[in-house]
């Protein structure tokens, strides 16, 4: 047996998806800090290669643009987290899928619900009903269809419910969309194969991008229902679950194969201001893919974490859901107290960066507090209500087939999944 069949099948947990899940909801946390400032300022960096053609019209103006430029304009591709968390996703889904072989369709909608929903709805309620500066005043009927549309996990259907309460629970709403439509990915690979279904994928996210470019040049902004679809990114996702399948054959899907991780990330940088990162998400999600599949190669050994950055970034990405769910209104509230108090921060953007960076004091270990006790307990509910129902399954699949049989006969245990999951 190869070694990745053997890997596979043993429930190794990946330690490496730590570090990949940590490093991408850190930089989702420090694009964020960028982001606040444009809509606080309405400036924005631009390309670093765009501010040195403009040194050449007026140097004193634009050299301290290209000094601050250079330093923060990495920050604003921040949100290639998410299609890296997308990417992580699929993979850790459908491996864990495929090794499950009790009645596979059920146990995946019962982990992926006690993974997902509580710890969402923990923070859901925490920001709509308790924290100051998210709490729903339920004055008005769009205030009490901001919460349940929320709660239904819908949102990201209607313009102004997608970005109230907390806007990052937009793509926590389209993830648990592709998780329902995921037996259809799998029912168009069982009859093509899945080199056809990523075709099929990335044709319909492709279409759906290019719809938008051309929506936005003609007629402005894309409805919200489309750019916010789950098929939008469809692909981005399933190019994960490829890979996961892709593992388990002991083979290598060739867009991560053949095509270097340095062109896609150059593709999606060139292509991160189109419409709705139109084109962008789609390339750093095959860039996030090269890297998962390199650090797949057999012979990698996880290497052991020494250093203190290091071991910070495996425990953000172990507490990267929880991270994720509750950082961006602690941000922007850390930041407001700032400017509350020093009013020149507006004018400096490598302060303001720094001092939203110090919100991470708050968000980290708040976000371990949620882990341990919101996260930790959930994922256990959802085993033993897993383990219950694969038993009663059993010995009612028992009674039918021996009617004589007595109820005390054993049961076939679940199969563990110890892959980590991508949120």
């Amino acid at each position: 047996m190869n070694r990745s069949s053997s890997s596979a099948k043993s429930g190794i947990h990946f330690l490496f998806l730590d570090d990949l899940r940590g490093l991408a909801v850190i930089s989702v946390f420090l694009g964020h800090i960028v982001w606040e400032y444009f809509l606080l300022t309405g400036r924005s960096f631009k390309h670093p290669w765009v501010v040195p053609a403009e040194l050449c019209v007026s140097f004193p103006v634009y050299l301290k643009s290209l000094l601050t430029g250079l330093v923060l304009y990495p920050f604003t591709l921040g949100w290639i987290g998410v299609p890296v968390f997308f990417v992580i996703s699929g993979f850790c889904i459908h491996l864990s899928f495929k090794k499950t072989t009790v009645n596979p369709f059920t146990s995946f909608y019962i982990r992926r619900f006690f993974r997902i929903y509580p710890p969402y709805l923990f923070a859901l309620l925490l920001f709509a009903l308790v924290f100051p500066a998210t709490r729903l005043a339920f004055t008005k009927l769009n205030q009490w269809a901001q919460l349940v549309t929320h709660l239904l996990l819908v949102h990201n259907y209607i313009s102004w419910c997608i970005w109230g309460i907390n806007g990052n629970f937009w793509s926590i709403a389209v993830e648990v969309q592709l998780y329902a439509i995921f037996p259809a990915l799998l029912l168009v690979t069982r009859r093509w194969g899945w080199r056809k279904a990523l075709l099929l994928t990335g044709l319909i996210e492709l279409t759906c991008q290019v719809i938008t470019i051309f929506h936005q040049a003609r007629f402005g902004a894309l409805p919200i229902p489309l750019c916010m679809s789950p098929l939008f990114y469809w692909f981005s996702w399933s190019i994960g679950a490829g890979l996961a399948q892709a593992y388990l054959d002991g083979r290598a899907l060739t867009l991560v194969r053949r095509i270097p991780a340095s062109l896609w990330l150059i593709l999606g940088m060139a292509t991160a201001d189109l419409p709705a990162h139109a084109l962008s998400f789609t390339f750093f999600a095959l860039f996030a893919a090269n890297l998962l599949w390199r650090m797949l190669h057999p012979g990698r050994i996880d290497p052991e974490k020494k250093n203190v950055l290091s071991r910070h970034i495996q425990t953000a990405g172990l507490w990267s859901y929880s991270i994720y769910l509750i950082h961006h209104p602690i941000l922007k509230s850390v930041l407001n107290a700032y400017l509350a108090a020093f009013p020149h921060l507006e004018s400096r953007p490598l302060l303001y960066f720094v001092a939203g960076a110090t919100s991470w004091i708050i968000i980290f270990p708040v976000s371990g507090l949620i882990y341990r006790f919101v996260e930790t307990p959930s994922i256990s509910v959802g085993k033993s209500v897993l383990a219950a129902w694969t038993s009663r399954q059993d010995r009612l699949s028992l009674d039918e087939s021996c009617p004589g049989a007595t109820h005390g006969s054993a049961s076939r245990p679940v199969q563990p999944v110890d892959v980590a999951d991508a949120n």
